[in-house]
């Protein structure tokens, strides 16, 4: 897959591509320098130095990016050997190189590693999870350049169709009639574990379009099978590239750059081990924090903030635990007390949020573009069940409630899901987009009735409070202002149409 310029091939592959535009890493490269330069760095890479494209069917599965891993989150004072003794365990070790800081000489917390066998990258990634110095690491296989220029590199499903990197016999490339979904599970079942598959068919009729999708429970799979590019099942030619998701598709189409469209967030990231602290007594210092933290697990950083004012330290601080596990433990242990005062403990949330969100027990779930799509959003192959298995390990889940249509039974694609404690809805906030069965869902909090009850009320009062003071006016001409009172609840459509009226007058 990219082991040579695109181009000179015409014909099949190139209308498949065609077809697909928008589906793939490659394809979301748009203008032709980008491009140009995703074919330039491809064909430069030691691992696969070829200048011209290779036959579909002529692979090495012992070239050095098959032996390639990536390895990050290593505690900074793991050396070399220490590294080669844990990852040798799978199979030895030809290189293994980690990345340092030029001015201080210090590690950046990751490395590369190259097995002299392929075999040793496929037994590491088996025997997932890692850890090295109590530190829990990530290992991942080497990625094509385009997925990295795209940050489209944690995959779980691959786009098939007509190659259009390799060459292959005229009239054999793409999916066909001869092809079943069968004959598909059977072949990239020896990957990993799949857990969808779908052909594309034309909507006027039967025939298909030779592209499809695999989706599968675990991004190694995928990984693996891109790496490998090309492949054949019943005498036809495909290539496997990594599909972007339906969310970032919509993104693209709405012009939003690759950092505004939604995306899971990374259990690992700084986001998911970071808690608020308040209510702390005064006089409480960092070390206190750290004392009794501590016995949760390792603590990355504990700040409690100064008053500009005053110069005193705040009741507030926040604190980033190593792991995402370990914010779970400090949870699970509510409530806290430290210095002889009981203390509230939550996740940071990353957006300010209204107060009365605070303790949100409920969660709303759609689309992550907002519209319900084939895949985004919930619909009919997702039950209650299925609701309560997911987000129970979360925690208790109370209720499970999917919005349909009240005359037709047409699923709406949306829901909501109430636990009995606030944490876990934070936590499935935080996380963002979720994977449930072949369906992307974002969570959101919710309103409860009582919060929606007490809106309305509020939003009650408001407009009596504002036709009182129209009571009160006395000259209309005053009224030009009530357009602008859009944002009152109910008032905003009476406030546009108001304006109008004051203007005419």
């Amino acid at each position: 897959m990219g082991y040579g310029m695109v181009g000179g091939m015409g014909g099949r592959g190139v209308n498949n591509m065609g077809e697909r535009r928008g589906w793939t890493s490659r394809e979301h490269v748009r203008d032709m320098d980008s491009r140009r330069k995703v074919y330039s760095q491809m064909s430069m890479e030691g691992s696969r130095g070829e200048k011209r494209r290779r036959d579909a069917d002529d692979f090495d599965p012992e070239s050095k990016i098959m032996r390639k891993l990536f390895v990050r989150n290593l505690p900074l004072t793991a050396n070399e050997a220490e590294i080669r003794e844990y990852f040798e365990k799978f199979g030895p070790v030809e290189s293994c190189d980690i990345a340092m800081h030029k001015g201080t000489g210090e590690s950046k917390g990751f490395c590369f590693i190259v097995y002299e066998k392929a075999a040793g990258v496929d037994e590491c990634q088996l025997a997932r999870p890692h850890a090295i110095g109590e530190k829990e690491v990530v290992t991942k296989r080497a990625s094509l350049v385009e997925d990295k220029l795209t940050d489209n590199l944690t995959a779980k499903k691959i786009f098939i169709g007509s190659p259009n990197s390799f060459t292959f016999k005229s009239g054999t490339g793409g999916l066909d009639d001869t092809i079943s979904d069968d004959d598909l599970k059977d072949y990239f079942g020896q990957f990993g574990m799949i857990t969808n598959v779908l052909q594309l068919f034309h909507k006027d009729s039967d025939r298909k379009k030779g592209v499809g999708f695999i989706t599968f429970d675990d991004e190694d799979a995928v990984d693996k099978i891109v790496l490998i590019g090309a492949h054949i099942i019943k005498s036809r030619a495909l290539e496997a590239q990594k599909a972007l998701s339906e969310r970032t598709i919509n993104g693209i189409k709405a012009g939003l750059d690759e950092d505004e469209t939604k995306k899971p967030t990374d259990p690992a990231s700084r986001t998911m081990r970071r808690l608020f602290l308040r209510s702390l007594a005064h006089g409480t210092t960092a070390e206190d924090l750290k004392e009794h933290f501590g016995q949760f697990g390792e603590l990355v950083d504990v700040e409690i903030p100064t008053i500009k004012t005053t110069g005193k330290k705040a009741t507030y601080g926040f604190m980033t635990y190593g792991k995402m596990e370990q914010v779970d433990e400090c949870m699970m242990a509510r409530p806290h007390k430290v210095n002889d005062r009981e203390i509230i403990v939550r996740r940071a949330m990353d957006k300010q949020e209204p107060h009365d969100m605070a303790n949100c027990t409920k969660i709303f779930l759609g689309s992550p573009g907002g519209k319900t799509t084939t895949t985004g959003g919930l619909g009919d192959t997702i039950s209650d069940d299925d609701l309560r298995e997911y987000f129970g390990q979360f925690g208790n889940v109370v209720s499970v409630k999917q919005i349909r249509n009240k005359e037709t039974g047409k699923h709406k694609g949306v829901g909501f899901i109430e636990f009995d404690d606030p944490d876990p809805v934070d936590k499935v906030v935080l996380l963002s987009i979720h994977q449930i069965k072949d369906r992307e869902v974002e969570a959101k909090k919710a309103m409860s009735e009582q919060q929606i009850n007490q809106q309305k009320m509020r939003e009650r009062e408001q407009r009596m409070m504002g036709m009182g003071g129209m009571g009160d006016g006395g000259n209309m001409g005053d009224m030009r202002g009530m357009g602008g009172m859009r944002g009152m609840g109910g008032m905003g459509p009476m406030g546009g149409g108001m304006g109008s009226m004051g203007g005419g007058m």
